[in-house]
């Protein structure tokens, strides 16, 4: 039995410093409000491992060794490293730039983790490049939820699947 969804809703995707990204995407104003250093401390908060269970979220989508997954809005890499440790090739995702750095300055060469910045609009995904695509805490930043998650579509090998994770 294939796990489809698990429905998503707190806040990864936050904003950058460009104005036209941040006109883009009113969902994300509340995420101005903390700096990245806040963000930072509370996505990694080792009581989120408690509340968000990403370990039985990663058992779920069956990750297998040379697969590629997309983790769209992957803010610290939370669900990427340990997506990565299971053998898979990570795209990691997200809008904001300062993520990406700390992601690259997290990662090690052990594991296949590769960065990319994406628009509020557009994960950026090659027609049919990833196995599976998880998105953590981040739909309800996306304002045109029909026309992202198409995009999320056709980036997906045929097969594929698209996990959607609310934060409990």
């Amino acid at each position: 039995m294939r796990i489809l969804t698990i429905i998503c809703c707190v806040a990864l995707l936050v904003g950058c410093s460009e104005s036209k990204k941040q006109d883009a995407n009113h969902a994300n104003e509340h995420m101005h409000q903390s700096s990245f250093e806040e963000l930072v401390e509370r996505f990694e908060d080792p009581e989120r491992a408690t509340w968000q269970k990403p370990e039985l979220v990663i058992n779920l989508m069956n990750i297998n060794t040379g697969q590629t997954i997309a983790d769209i809005g992957a803010g610290t890499g939370y669900f990427s490293f340990p997506i990565a440790k299971r053998g898979a090739e990570v795209v990691a995702i997200d809008v904001d730039e300062k993520f990406l750095q700390y992601i690259t300055q997290k990662k090690d060469s052990l594991h296949k983790v590769e960065i990319r910045l994406s628009e509020y609009d557009d994960p950026l995904l090659a027609l049919h490049e990833v196995d599976k695509a998880l998105m953590v805490n981040v739909a309800h930043h996306i304002e045109k939820r029909a026309k992202y998650f198409n995009k999320v579509r056709k980036g997906l090998k045929v097969g594929g699947s698209f996990y959607i994770v609310d934060f409990k």
